[in-house]
């Protein structure tokens, strides 16, 4: 898809292209460093094209790719020597035209602090993609979303207070 979405100047398929195969490295158990080559051959591609909307979901996967690897500055976050998780929330947040990448975000954040066994830190970034999730229908972020979320809420359950485990319950209905 990449090779002739590229060769017919289809840039914007290209870009994607780039995001759809770095979630098929992660999701396929491909090596991480391969993930990680990936998705940074993705990153170098749309960020020379000007896609800041595949950029911030590529961030993401990158981020938790690099985690996993251990090359981040504590397990379960992004932040390494020259990326920040707070600078770029706050860049998505409030942003319309970066909502879908957002969402996106937040589920590689949810899968990362799961990784950590940092299921409360999890659930809040569950919360946060909550509200574009179902624009992610047709793709398998919609389905990471829903399973890490729900193991979360799983292991956070015996030790949630009643309104919370209410809460767990409901969210597992709208999961």
């Amino acid at each position: 898809g990449f090779e002739l979405a590229s060769r017919f100047g289809e840039i914007i398929y290209a870009a994607y292209s780039c995001n759809q195969l770095s979630t098929n490295y992660f999701v396929a158990g491909d090596p991480l460093i391969e993930g990680q080559e990936q998705a940074e051959h993705g990153l170098a591609f749309v960020r020379k094209v000007g896609s800041r909307t595949v950029e911030a979901s590529l961030l993401g996967q990158l981020g938790v790719i690099r985690c996993l690897r251990g090359l981040t500055t504590r397990f379960g976050t992004f932040d390494d020597g020259e990326f920040c998780e707070t600078d770029l929330e706050r860049e998505l947040a409030g942003n319309p035209a970066l909502a879908l990448s957002e969402c996106w975000y937040y589920i590689r954040k949810l899968q990362a602090r799961f990784f950590a066994g940092e299921y409360v830190d999890a659930l809040q970034a569950a919360l946060n993609a909550q509200p574009m999730v179902t624009s992610a229908l047709p793709l398998f972020e919609f389905i990471e979303y829903h399973f890490y979320a729900a193991l979360c809420c799983a292991a956070t359950y015996d030790t949630a207070s009643p309104e919370d485990r209410k809460s767990h319950l409901a969210q597992s209905g709208e999961m």
